[in-house]
């Protein structure tokens, strides 16, 4: 995934003086593959909408929405969906980043919360290595994901990850890889 933005997905908090601050994005998507479980959940178009927002002292929220596009048919509501995080990034000592989250995934029918839905608690650690204008970043996520009809008594789901990031290419202030 390529981003050419300044800070969507940063695993910085935001400092203490900027108060609340955040974006929201929207555009459509053609299939929806399901990292956490390894598997395509939708193969259609989808229009994908997020609010994330950020707060003092490292608390943020974030809400995702996933719905099928009206006009393209047979419509199934396999790809409907919202998710609702809460959460808390910080630093803890070894310049290690610490995230830690709670999200209900509100799967269709939206209009009937908390039935059939799942909740999944993630831990995320990373540390940034600084190689001139470049930096590595590997993480580790881990993410337990609450009984659901996929995954009988639950599972536990680790997420291995390593992110570059390039400083002043091109003229951009940076891209992330």
């Amino acid at each position: 995934m390529l981003w050419l933005n300044d800070n969507a997905f940063s695993a910085e908090p935001a400092p203490d003086d900027q108060g609340i601050h955040g974006y929201v994005s929207s555009g459509p998507q053609h299939g929806y593959i399901g990292k956490r479980i390894s598997r395509q959940l939708f193969d259609g178009w989808m229009e994908w909408t997020e609010l994330q927002l950020e707060f003092p002292k490292g608390f943020f929220v974030n809400i995702w929405d996933a719905s099928q596009l009206e006009n393209l048919k047979p419509r199934t509501h396999a790809g409907d969906e919202m998710d609702l995080t809460a959460g808390w990034r910080g630093d803890i000592p070894g310049d290690i980043k610490l995230r830690l989250s709670t999200t209900l995934f509100n799967l269709y029918p939206k209009d009937q919360w908390w039935k059939k839905d799942a909740a999944v608690q993630s831990l995320w650690l990373s540390k940034e290595y600084k190689l001139g204008k470049h930096s590595l970043i590997p993480e580790m996520r881990l993410e337990w994901i609450s009984k659901t009809s996929d995954f009988g008594g639950g599972a536990l789901v680790t997420i291995p990850n390593i992110t570059h990031v390039w400083r002043e290419p091109f003229g951009f202030k940076r891209v992330t890889l």
